[in-house]
């Protein structure tokens, strides 16, 4: 993927929880996860009143992440993400020494507040056409290098959901582009796509993976298919 491509999307989305109380270390860990969580920042100090009204219900969710089906946030242009699908997976591909796992599949609903937080969301994921509400489907995964040499990630080829097709150059958020794996290590990554109806199964491709000189280590995967 060029890595020019996500760099305003990188930028966008770079923080995406607020500071929270307790164990610092423990927090940033949290965090960290917590930015593939959706495809804009959540909620902020700046979120109008009405909605800051309602931390007494038990559903919001102020730090961390969505856990729990329904439970939700508000990212800073006050859209109301709420998580309605949360499954677990372990479907497993090898392609010569790299391996693939798809761990885990999140869905959000996103309640856009106006067009100003639509119109951030359709610039964050470059998508032209988003309705109100629409979807942000996560996808966890991880990828074994088990061979001697470190590689270097292309990142996602696609992701198909229903009939349509995402790329990283529209409605995907590939979080695995440009990372490298150490010999005989993994590595955790996600990656986020937009869309308006979301079905309830899917597929992934992976690009190639080189190493240091540039020479080809795995070609890209096989269509990886997945329900949720």
């Amino acid at each position: 993927m060029n890595k020019k491509a996500i760099l305003p999307i990188v930028i966008l989305i770079s923080v995406i929880l607020i500071t929270a109380c307790g164990n610092k270390s423990n927090q940033k860990k949290e965090n960290n996860e917590a930015n593939t969580e959706a495809n804009i920042k959540p909620n902020s100090d700046k979120h109008d009143k009405k909605e800051s009204n309602k931390e007494s219900n038990p559903k919001l969710v102020k730090n961390g992440n969505l856990k729990k089906i329904n439970e939700y946030r508000y990212d800073q242009f006050g859209t109301k993400q709420i998580l309605v699908r949360n499954t677990s997976l372990n479907k497993i591909q090898t392609n010569g020494d790299i391996s693939y796992t798809i761990n885990k599949v999140k869905v959000y609903k996103n309640e856009a507040k106006n067009d100003s937080a639509l119109n951030a969301a359709k610039q964050a994921l470059n998508v032209e056409n988003l309705s109100n509400p629409y979807y942000s489907v996560q996808v966890k995964f991880s990828i074994k290098n088990s061979s001697d040499k470190t590689i270097y990630l292309q990142g996602i080829e696609y992701l198909k959901l229903g009939h349509t097709f995402l790329s990283p150059y529209a409605g995907l958020n590939d979080l695995s582009a440009g990372k490298k794996i150490p010999a005989n290590s993994y590595k955790s990554s996600s990656v986020v796509g937009a869309i308006n109806l979301y079905p309830d199964k899917g597929s992934i491709k992976f690009s190639p993976a080189y190493d240091k000189k540039g020479n080809g280590i795995s070609n890209a995967s096989d269509n990886i298919e997945f329900s949720y």
